[in-house]
């Protein structure tokens, strides 16, 4: 079983993913982390940030070494159900591009899409407290709504194209256990049908 999450930054994603994972077993896989180790090898890159800036081909070729890389890793333990963090789109300065190419769905087969959204009052005030993060853009609300909108278009997408479900997940505002155990009860209904 795979399970492919995406959010947008800020959303509470990476919090709700590591508790599912550990609720359920799962494996998890962070494709951002997969390219970033594969362009920080290659010596394109010296941070995280600089990923979504670089020019589109080199995005697409990590993209595709990513996608083989994470179908072996799923190949290789088929025992095991995973849970892939990710994003469906991401900001580039030539706008946006998709977070998932064709070779993706080709060699990794999702079982189901999942998008935690969140109020963008609320993402903004998380993204403006995180001083970890170089974000110098989506500073204002209606960026943030039109990457919650593009999220969830490009998620329904690649369901469509991989013939894969599709789920929407809200992450309340103080209460984080509710998207928790949503997320939980739709993954492990899938683990119960691969086994």
């Amino acid at each position: 079983m795979v399970a492919v999450v995406f959010g947008i930054p800020g959303v509470g994603k990476s919090t709700i993913v590591n508790k599912v994972k550990d609720d359920l077993g799962l494996v998890y896989l962070h494709p951002g982390n997969i390219m970033y180790e594969i362009a920080s090898k290659k010596g394109i890159v010296e941070n995280v940030d600089q990923m979504r800036k670089l020019k589109l081909p080199v995005q697409q070729e990590l993209q595709e070494e990513m996608a083989r890389i994470v179908a072996e890793k799923i190949n290789s333990q088929k025992n095991n159900s995973f849970i892939i963090d990710t994003h469906a789109i991401v900001k580039t300065p030539q706008g946006f591009f998709p977070g998932l190419r064709n070779a993706f769905f080709e060699v990794v087969k999702p079982d189901i899409y999942l998008v935690i959204e969140s109020k963008p009052e609320m993402i903004l005030q998380r993204r403006l407290a995180d001083q970890d993060r170089e974000r110098k853009d989506d500073h204002s609300l209606d960026e943030i709504v039109l990457h919650i909108d593009l999220t969830r278009d490009f998620a329904s997408a690649y369901s469509i194209y991989s013939q894969a479900n599709f789920a929407v997940i809200e992450n309340k505002e103080g209460n984080i256990e509710y998207a928790v155990n949503e997320m939980s009860g739709i993954i492990s209904r899938y683990m119960e049908y691969s086994h």
